[in-house]
């Protein structure tokens, strides 16, 4: 039975207020949730300064960030602090607000629907993903562009856990598929940093 590692998503809010139903939400969609600050807790210090892991320094990484923008507040209040961290982390971040909030233009997805909140992190994950999937095919395709291997190809490429799992399908002979795959990890490496691991795998078509 294959089964699939859980997404670890950072649940950050603007105010100290309860976010039950988001949590539970993301949970029943298959998160593991983490916090930057408990609920009812300071907003300083965050729980890497108090003896603590930081979510977005433990093993595994951060898959998402979900910002829940409990009141509209024109700037970002101190229990937001963690929404900077995780874009530095290059964290894909989704807010949970009204359209207009003060990440408008670092978001990757905002939604002022709690209800398709799981289903918003997803979206966020792969969109974060394709500058690395355009990357990968630019160089696929170069490589089999200079080795006359006329045929066709398809790249998918998965976060888990902060590993990528890249699969590249072609028909193209062995020692070109080698090249490709080593010209990928070298494309991956130049965009995402902070992948912890990385796993290519060239598979002919079905």
């Amino acid at each position: 039975m294959t089964t699939t590692t859980p997404r670890r998503a950072l649940v950050i809010t603007s105010d100290d207020e309860p976010v039950t139903l988001v949590d539970a939400e993301l949970r029943e969609a298959g998160f593991d949730v983490h916090r930057c600050v408990e609920d009812g807790a300071p907003a300083f210090p965050c729980v890497g300064l108090t003896g603590g892991t930081c979510p977005l320094e433990a093993e595994g990484g951060i898959d998402v960030a979900v910002d829940v923008r409990q009141h509209p507040w024109p700037h970002p209040t101190l229990r937001e602090t963690g929404v900077t961290c995780a874009l530095r982390a290059g964290v894909p971040l989704v807010v949970l607000s009204r359209p207009l909030h003060p990440f408008v233009d670092q978001a990757t997805v905002t939604t002022d629907r709690s209800d398709v909140l799981a289903v918003r992190c997803e979206q966020a994950i792969e969109l974060a993903l394709e500058p690395v999937r355009a990357a990968i095919a630019t160089e696929v395709r170069a490589v089999l562009s200079n080795h006359d291997a006329n045929v066709a190809f398809a790249v998918a490429v998965h976060r888990r856990r902060g590993r990528l799992h890249v699969t590249i399908t072609t028909a193209a002979p062995d020692d070109v598929r080698r090249m490709a795959a080593t010209r990928a990890a070298v494309a991956i490496r130049r965009l995402d940093q902070r992948a912890t691991g990385i796993e290519i795998e060239v598979v002919d078509p079905a």
